[in-house]
């Protein structure tokens, strides 16, 4: 603290700043935390607005994108969380090192024919699937990557399922994760390693295709290919969406509401939407259309009125929206019923879009 203070002392202060001290904290997710008891979210903003202005000549300032700040009361109370990730969209990201960020990126730029250690888990740092990646090349025995596994397993609080071995890009299989044992929850942990952070770091789901090969006192025993689990409705609707702008050709959609539940299909090619009809009951109220893009919202066109359409649409995406952030992209969706390629009616229920954001 004295540090601090000594540098503080060194800085001019316009007349009339507002200054702040407080305690700063980087999660496992490479999230830089402010506490502080005079915190506001003004702080956010001024804070967003200096690392963009020092971006260029100082690059490493992007390490706090998606900061947040928390006023926090004498005994460290949490009174106000103020977030706003709009805020950084022309901040890129910077993964901290030692987050699995940095595990990450190197798996994604790994060159083909190179090998690294690699360790995994189902309950890492954060509570959350975890896999470390460290290089190989000074480091042939383990030794230090052995002391380093050690060092991140002192962040765990309850360990899981750990796996570890030798992770090589090859050049006919790919990515394959080598180990000398049956590697029995290999597959769960390389699931549960995409479903914790393919929001946050796409490039993860280059492990869907990638392979386990077993080995015995130096020979290949098989290799294992990792299965993907089935992909549901919601998450493939947010996957198509997330790829999609308005330079594109309309998308093909299908929605229904039966005995209460309310299903939603998207995709851009008809032939793939129909094979997944063919594993569907469809007995109940229907849509189906195309849907674009404009400036502002995603618009629904059908050829016959379906009044209960954007409603139950709204319900939909609420129920979802959580657990995939993508589905924002649906809030503030219009209804258009053409016909002859005229509009005869259009609806909008932006009222009740609001509520959600």
């Amino acid at each position: 603290m004295k540090r601090l203070q000594s540098l503080i002392a060194k800085v001019e202060v316009p007349l009339g700043a507002v200054q702040n001290t407080g305690v700063l904290t980087v999660g496992e997710d490479s999230v830089f935390r402010f506490a502080s008891m005079m915190a506001s979210s003004s702080m956010l903003i001024g804070l967003s607005e200096w690392v963009n202005y020092h971006l260029a000549q100082y690059p490493s300032v992007a390490h706090l994108k998606d900061a947040e700040i928390y006023e926090v009361d004498g005994e460290g109370t949490i009174l106000s969380t103020y977030k706003q990730p709009q805020l950084w969209s022309q901040v890129p990201f910077v993964s901290v090192k030692g987050c699995i960020g940095e595990s990450i990126h190197r798996l994604a730029s790994m060159p083909v024919g190179k090998e690294a250690w690699f360790w995994l888990s189902d309950r890492g740092p954060g509570k959350q699937a975890f896999i470390e990646i460290y290089p190989s090349a000074n480091d042939k025995e383990g030794e230090m990557f052995a002391k380093h596994c050690s060092d991140i397993r002192k962040r765990i609080v309850v360990s899981g399922n750990e796996m570890f071995g030798v992770l090589r890009n090859d050049p006919d299989y790919g990515l394959c994760f080598i180990c000398q044992n049956k590697g029995e929850h290999w597959q769960d942990l390389i699931t549960a390693l995409i479903d914790a952070h393919k929001h946050k770091y796409p490039a993860i789901k280059l492990l869907t295709s990638s392979s386990l090969v077993r080995m015995r006192k130096g020979a290949v025993i098989d290799r294992v290919q990792y299965l993907s689990p089935p992909v549901s409705p919601p998450e493939r609707v947010a996957e198509v969406l997330s790829q999609f702008d308005k330079s594109q050709p309309a998308l093909y959609f299908w929605f229904q509401v039966a005995d209460g539940k309310r299903t939603l299909l998207v995709e851009k090619d008809l032939a793939v939407l129909k094979k997944q009809l063919q594993e569907i009951t469809t007995d109940g109220l229907t849509a189906r259309g195309r849907v674009r893009e404009t400036e502002s919202h995603l618009v629904f066109s059908v050829t016959r009125a379906k009044d209960f359409f954007l409603e139950a649409l709204i319900d939909w995406t609420q129920e979802y929206i959580e657990q995939w952030p993508e589905l924002i992209k649906l809030v503030g969706a219009r209804l258009l019923v053409t016909a002859k390629g005229a509009v005869v009616q259009e609806y909008e229920l932006d009222e009740l879009w609001d509520a959600i954001t």
